[in-house]
């Protein structure tokens, strides 16, 4: 389908940004644009919530972010906060292991 728009200025300049910014085309960010838009109002069709419908819109880039996101989200607040020595959680002994006596 060919689309034909008039945007306003703003809105030409924000297309500009995310195409510099992303490294996509203009055909790119309309097709992720509306992506969204429609999680949105699909998701306030069926009664749930809009931060919901957004969910599986974007593209990570990785293939197993449903099964790794809470050592990706740890790796990503270790990067944002680092944490100094004093603040590192104790590191855990291995267990000794059991020794039964004989009788």
């Amino acid at each position: 389908m060919r689309i034909i728009a008039r945007l306003p200025p703003q809105t030409a300049e924000q297309v500009e940004y995310l195409t510099a910014a992303t490294g996509g085309t203009v055909s790119h960010v309309v097709r992720e644009a509306i992506a969204v838009y429609h999680a949105q109002v699909r998701g306030a069709r069926k009664g749930g919530s809009r931060l919901l419908a957004l969910a599986g819109t974007g593209d990570s880039g990785l293939a197993d972010t449903a099964s790794n996101y809470k050592a990706l989200y740890a790796g990503y607040l270790d990067e944002k906060y680092p944490r100094s020595p004093a603040l590192q959680p104790p590191r855990r002994r291995p267990p000794k292991p059991h020794t039964t006596t004989g009788a």
